[in-house]
């Protein structure tokens, strides 16, 4: 009787260890921070998971082109270990989101915040991580979550038709999962032209000029904003570094330009240098007329943010980039 009600049991519990191993295996968010690595799009949970379980002093904010920057490759330059809470898509309001939970609950000494007249815009705002706080401090309602089963399928897939696809060449086997932070070029540039520009240049700026359009553009609300975290960090004695990135000229010649915005650009950039360290690479510059280290208007090759990454982390020297201090 009692062997069979413990084959029973058995029975029952084994699935359920091989489910949470796989889940623990393949989840997204590393979030019990052992793997040392997410799915790029889970940015946002692993970074908040990471304040959760470690003690984090060092921080790094921002959206898409902040959040394509290698992380390894900016400790070894910095010689300083930072966790990185930029993702793709975040806003403005998601990343002082971030820096607010940073510092409710940690001894925040250095804060860096990637920037471009993209976000510092007020009207293009939403904001993705507050509902995910929940889940970050609550393991049930991330184990619970299909959409994190879902993407743990994805990896596991990738972990074995990826190889396989490797070995055989047979490349309709092989499961795209997006990291453009990789220290590899993720992605082609385009070989057909557009009106004298490369299509993919081309393409982006049409994109950005109509939501330039659409939104309307304006800083103050934002750089009050950032008056008010700079008041916070003098009184903390908390590092503020601000790192405004290039845009290809595409968008200086078809977007900032046409539309007069550089004359606010060049406001809220003044405003910046009174409030922290500031990397300047948001002007018409040798960089931004350089297609070669752009994929898109906004988006550089891995030449491109390598460059980056010295300039603003590894001490390198460049007249593409303008270093200020308040």
């Amino acid at each position: 009787m009692v062997k069979k009600l413990i084959g029973k049991t058995l029975i029952a519990i084994i699935p359920l260890a091989l489910l949470a191993v796989f889940f623990f295996v393949f989840e997204p968010s590393d979030y019990w921070a052992v793997k040392g690595k997410s799915n790029y799009n889970e940015r946002a949970i692993s970074g908040l998971r990471e304040m959760i379980l470690r003690d984090v002093d060092r921080i790094i904010v921002g959206d898409s082109r902040t959040a394509n920057l290698n992380e390894g490759a900016i400790e070894e330059a910095s010689g300083k270990e930072y966790c990185d809470l930029a993702f793709g898509g975040s806003t403005f309001a998601d990343s002082m989101r971030m820096i607010d939970y940073a510092l409710e609950h940690e001894d925040i000494k250095e804060i860096v915040v990637g920037l471009s007249f993209y976000n510092m815009n007020d009207n293009h705002s939403s904001n993705r991580v507050e509902p995910v706080i929940p889940i970050a401090e609550d393991p049930e309602k991330y184990i619970t979550n299909a959409q994190y089963w879902t993407v743990a399928v994805k990896n596991f897939n990738a972990s074995v038709l990826n190889p396989i696809a490797d070995l055989t060449g047979a490349d309709f086997l092989r499961v795209d999962i997006e990291d453009p932070s990789q220290l590899k070029q993720v992605y082609e540039l385009s070989d057909e032209y557009i009106h004298g520009w490369r299509r993919d240049l081309w393409d982006y700026g049409v994109i950005i000029g109509e939501q330039m359009d659409s939104l309307g553009y304006s800083t103050e609300q934002n750089l009050g904003a950032l008056k008010e975290l700079a008041a916070k960090c003098k009184e903390r004695d908390i590092e503020l570094v601000f790192i405004l990135f290039p845009s290809n000229r595409v968008i200086w010649e078809n977007v900032i330009y046409p539309r007069g915005m550089d004359a606010e650009l060049e406001a809220y950039k003044e405003e910046l240098k009174k409030l922290g360290t500031v990397y300047d690479m948001e002007f018409y510059s040798d960089l931004a007329r350089n297609d070669d280290v752009f994929q898109d208007g906004f988006h550089m090759t891995l030449e491109g943010k390598m460059m980056v990454i010295d300039a603003v982390f590894g001490g390198g020297e460049y007249d593409w980039c303008v270093v200020t201090h308040p």
